[in-house]
């Protein structure tokens, strides 16, 4: 298995992630981050099955899912194959053959695999660092959510500590005799 492409259906339609044997899917430090509270931190893993891809599932907590089963040990992929990883849904878009090596199979291990042209070419490949993850908003890598940013959390808490002091004060006056 020389590289399987995912494009990205849900939540950001159209990112392709091109990944090869040994990629590492997770929240924190992985080939590919992911940001969503119920992935786990190394999630899954892309694996190697004689030329044919699987994925398999890391023990997380919430689950590895293809075609809405959940993934135990290694499950082969095939062009089409749903997979989601809590919220983040991907669809296998392609198969790229090995450069040398066994040809992938077809579902039923009888036919080789046609290679499909894929309905979001042109569209850009998700490239950013390890630890790094994609904004699709701005195109561009960032290294933290901005709910996980200091600068926001002070904020939360200013804000909260600014309402308190009103509320007392408004209280305190309002039993002041005039």
């Amino acid at each position: 298995m020389a590289e399987i492409v995912f494009l990205e259906l849900e939540p950001a339609q159209g990112v392709r992630h091109p990944l090869r044997d040994g990629s590492t899917i997770g929240r924190v430090g992985t080939d590919v981050v992911l940001e969503d509270d119920e992935i786990s931190r190394t999630h899954a893993v892309i694996r190697d099955l004689g030329g044919r891809a699987g994925i398999e599932d890391l023990r997380s907590r919430n689950g590895t899912f293809l075609n809405d089963r959940r993934v135990d040990g290694v499950a082969p992929l095939e062009h089409g194959d749903v997979v989601r990883f809590g919220k983040i849904v991907w669809r296998v878009d392609a198969v790229a053959p090995a450069a040398a090596g066994p040809r992938a199979e077809g579902p039923r291990g009888d036919v080789p695999a046609p290679e499909l042209p894929s309905f979001a070419e042109g569209l850009p490949a998700a490239s950013a660092p390890a630890g790094a993850a994609f904004n699709p908003s701005t195109g561009r890598s960032r290294r933290v959510s901005a709910a996980r940013r200091l600068d926001a959390t002070v904020f939360c808490f200013l804000v909260v500590f600014l309402t308190a002091v009103a509320v007392v004060a408004f209280l305190a006056l309002r039993d002041i005799p005039t």
